[in-house]
């Protein structure tokens, strides 16, 4: 989540930033999301949440912004049901979650909101003092995670050599406690299926953001087996089946106990069965595919941005009670991209037009809807890049695939993913705020 929080209404539990919080000689670049909402925040994940209308146009000054976030503040150290509820959740790349039978197969039964919270509580807390986690194929990485037992014979040829994950989380001026909000996903042999690979990215946005992320990467594999209850199915699977994995988990956050209304998270998701590739992509993180032909790397998107301004989101918003612009300083200045609000009211200022969660924002035409591209890969396809947009605000999908493209020839993910997380790091040190960052680098044969 980045360029200083992607719903201006909330931020994360500590702090809220504001325009009052910045330098006066603050300006945002024209790329940045300069505050991600305005309404007040609950300093509470799992209660409802209604904020203060502001009419249109009518920002807070900046003597009543301090007035607020001191009341926040003042709610925050008081309050007995706070974030420690469900504990600061890790980027763990992989876990066996506690639902899982002693064999590793599957009870098909979804966990109970305590269950899923005490697993996450257990197994997934930050692993290293720097914030930072690297993890790479191998066979104690490699076999964490696995949905089920490959017991059922289905297998597929290969075509995956070596992958690598890794996360770095960003810093907050306003924020010294910030957390990590992005999430990441790699469970090999998916759903009983030898050599299947489910991956994903997740960036939270918001007060709660890094709940949400987390949320959705245990509920999501989930959901995907349920609705694949054969390992055949998985090889073959139906764009339809993945739109509806999404959809369900993200009814299940709706009724989770965390509150959704100026929280959500991105979503982009890979399905590698053989050379067979299905990308699930909601929100502005990125998966892009690298070519390399007569020595040269090429980039090839997979996914879509959805951004409130390409006209079909646009319209949708438009049509759904929405509209969209940029915010607005207390002169009339625009600062930042153009962003989500409803119709009269300035919530929830959300700088992208689909999203999991944003409860706030789907009453203005934010979808969860997933865009689902499928590619056959071939023999030029040699390497796989999924990553938030910390990676992608200041890094051209070119400029990615030839920093990884380094390293495919010696077959080293690992070095290739580190490479990348911290070139896009330093590419933030100039910034106010700095995002978190996560990526995962697949390699091809």
């Amino acid at each position: 989540m980045p360029k200083m929080q992607r719903t201006i209404a909330n931020s994360e539990p500590g702090a809220l930033p504001l325009l009052s919080k910045l330098p006066l000689n603050f300006t945002p670049s024209h790329k940045k999301n300069a505050l991600k909402t305005i309404a007040p925040t609950n300093t509470s994940p799992f209660t409802n949440f209604t904020p203060s209308n502001i009419a249109v146009g009518q920002f807070l000054p900046s003597s009543n912004v301090t007035e607020l976030e001191s009341i926040l503040e003042d709610r925050q150290s008081r309050s007995d049901d706070g974030v420690s509820i469900l504990p600061e959740i890790g980027s763990k790349v992989m876990l066996k979650p506690s639902f899982l039978d002693s064999d590793n197969s599957l009870t098909k039964k979804l966990p109970s909101e305590t269950s899923l919270q005490e697993d996450v509580r257990q197994k997934d807390m930050p692993s290293s003092s720097n914030n930072e986690e690297l993890a790479q194929d191998d066979n104690s990485i490699g076999n964490k995670g696995v949905v089920g037992n490959v017991k059922k014979g289905v297998t597929v040829k290969s075509k995956v050599k070596g992958y690598a994950t890794m996360t770095m989380m960003g810093k907050l001026i306003t924020n010294p406690n910030k957390k990590n909000q992005d999430a990441r996903l790699i469970i090999k042999d998916f759903n009983s299926v030898k050599n299947c690979y489910l991956l994903a990215v997740l960036d939270g946005h918001g007060h709660f953001g890094h709940l949400v992320s987390h949320y959705v990467k245990q509920r999501l594999p989930l959901n995907l087996e349920l609705l694949l209850p054969s390992p055949a199915q998985t090889v073959a699977v139906e764009h339809k089946v993945l739109e509806e994995a999404v959809k369900k988990t993200n009814e299940d956050l709706l009724a989770s106990k965390i509150n959704v209304m100026f929280s959500g998270t991105t979503l982009v998701a890979v399905l590698l069965a053989g050379d067979r590739l299905i990308c699930a992509n909601v929100g502005d993180s990125r998966a892009v595919v690298g070519k390399l032909r007569n020595s040269q790397w090429t980039a090839h998107a997979i996914s879509r941005d959805h951004k409130p301004d390409s006209p079909q989101e646009y319209e949708r918003i438009i049509n759904s009670n929405g509209r969209v612009q940029s915010y607005m300083s207390t002169n009339g200045t625009p600062l930042g991209p153009k962003r989500v609000w409803k119709k009269d009211e300035n919530v929830p200022g959300l700088a992208m037009s689909r999203a999991l969660g944003d409860r706030s924002a789907s009453e203005a035409g934010v979808i969860c809807t997933p865009e689902i591209v499928e590619k056959q890969l071939d023999k030029e396809d040699k390497l796989l890049v999924l990553a938030s947009d910390g990676v992608w605000e200041h890094m051209e999908n070119e400029e990615a695939v030839e920093i990884v493209g380094n390293y495919w020839e010696r077959n080293s993910p690992k070095d290739a993913v580190e490479r990348l997380v911290r070139e896009a790091r330093a590419r933030w040190e100039s910034e106010l705020a700095v995002d978190d960052i996560t990526a995962i680098v697949v390699f091809f044969k």
